[in-house]
């Protein structure tokens, strides 16, 4: 009766082996799942030199845009994932090219991450922020003559979210029409301001604010100064790559004020010339167009990837190859103890070996990775010493108003298994005990 039940552990235990082992390529090692939303709070951060005096006419376009962007809430969401396979490519080879393939392939990730919805959700985005500022720019000037606030003048005005919403409708018309650009998109919006104009000359501030050809062209090319955030260089708009003209209008801004930073964006252009040089079949020259501002937000995320950051990745996945191959050396080696004692009279092994280092990679994977992640969108008190307390301030910021994330790994398998193990070993190695004694008796 003992040695059957000695044969049905030994199966239980089979079973966590093969679970543990072979986890690792049940999903990615590493799987996260990033969603951002750009709110108030996160548009605030980008714009704390907002009263700056000497802000010029564009500086404070832009940061008009981003405050009517963060009202919008607009949603942005990407994955990162890291497979075994990954780990065995880069970590196990010698040629760096396998990493630096491995990141260009997340960078793929990160570019493809936006589906048609968000794209359309940047659209009316955009062409509402347009409007919004356009008309805002105006009624707070209009309030300032008449000494009232911008509410009390849009109230009066009968500008309301209706007003806005509607004209945002007859505004994303215009982006969507066949050879929109810049001008013909402009020239909607500037229908919408001559209607309001219309309804100032007929309301009791049509005295304060004459709409002259000057005041008309310079509201005009405010309009513009916004459009061409979503324009390519031509002046050419296609809705579909709105959201990567975007981005990309907003990292250029970003690498030109980095210039004579200690990053040399040439070197890693000239570095990354393989990806370059060897395009995605995605970027076809029919579809030129559409992928040409998601060509140059790929090429900006390229251009990061220097030498410094493909080595130190793959050290780092070299060195979580070598921890998941001691854990599942860990429990190999206790199936081949079983297989060599299968026919003996006790065929129950000692299972510390997986007990003690089966679980290495779930606490480098999953558990630390977790409770970081639970630590920075619920930071305690005792953070601010380390970090600081403006880090910590800007940390609370974006977790708690945009960012959320997703965080799991197949390596939880192995933890779980260990951790099943653990607490199955009690009754195991009392079996155990029991066939030893009646061997020697």
């Amino acid at each position: 009766m003992k040695n059957v039940t000695a044969t049905i552990y030994n199966l239980i235990v089979v079973v966590l082996v093969f679970l543990s082992v072979l986890g690792y390529f049940f999903m990615p090692v590493i799987n996260a799942d990033l969603a951002f939303t750009f709110t108030p709070e996160i548009a605030n951060l980008l714009i704390s030199n907002s009263n700056d005096e000497n802000l010029t006419k564009e500086e404070k376009t832009t940061i008009m845009m981003i405050q009517e962007l963060g009202n919008e809430r607009i949603n942005i969401s990407f994955p990162l994932k890291v497979e075994m396979k990954d780990f065995i490519n880069c970590g196990a080879s010698m040629d760096w090219t396998k990493t630096q393939e491995f990141l260009y392939a997340r960078v793929d990730d990160i570019v493809n991450g936006f589906d048609k919805t968000k794209i359309n959700e940047f659209e009316n985005s955009i062409a509402k922020v347009s409007l919004k500022i356009a008309i805002k720019t105006e009624i707070d000037q209009l309030a300032e003559f008449a000494n009232e606030s911008s509410e009390t003048v849009m109230q009066n005005l009968n500008i309301t979210d209706e007003y806005i919403e509607q004209n945002t409708s007859f505004i994303l018309e215009s982006i969507r029409s066949e050879n929109a650009t810049v001008d013909s998109v402009s020239e909607s919006v500037m229908t919408v301001i001559d209607d309001l104009y219309d309804k100032i000359y007929e309301s009791k501030y049509s005295e304060l604010q004459p709409y002259t050809p000057e005041t008309k062209e310079e509201i005009e090319d405010g309009v513009k100064s916004i459009i061409e955030y979503i324009a390519d260089e031509n002046g050419n708009i296609n809705s579909d790559e709105i959201i990567y003209r975007l981005i990309s209008g907003l990292l250029n801004n970003e690498n030109q004020s980095a210039q004579g930073a200690d990053f040399s964006l040439n070197d890693s252009l000239l570095y990354s010339r393989k990806f370059i040089e060897n395009p995605n079949p995605a970027f076809s020259e029919e579809n030129k167009e559409y992928v040409s501002a998601q060509a140059e937000i790929k090429n900006y995320l390229i251009s990061l990837i220097t030498p410094t950051v493909v080595s130190a990745v793959q050290s780092a996945l070299r060195g979580g190859l070598i921890a998941i191959a001691i854990s599942c050396l860990a429990w190999i080696w206790v199936l081949i103890k079983i297989l060599f004692k299968l026919f003996s009279n006790n065929p129950l092994v000692k299972l510390k070996c997986p007990i003690i280092f089966g679980w290495g990679p779930c606490l480098t994977f999953s558990l630390i990775p977790t409770v970081l992640i639970k630590l920075l969108a619920n930071p305690p008190a005792f953070l601010g010493n380390f970090l600081g307390a403006k880090i910590l301030s800007t940390v609370e910021t974006i977790f708690n108003s945009g960012l959320i994330i997703s965080y799991s790994s197949s390596a939880i398998f192995a933890g779980v298994c260990a951790l099943i193990l653990f607490i199955f070993g009690f009754f195991y190695a009392s079996l155990r005990r029991s066939l030893k004694k009646s061997k020697n008796s």
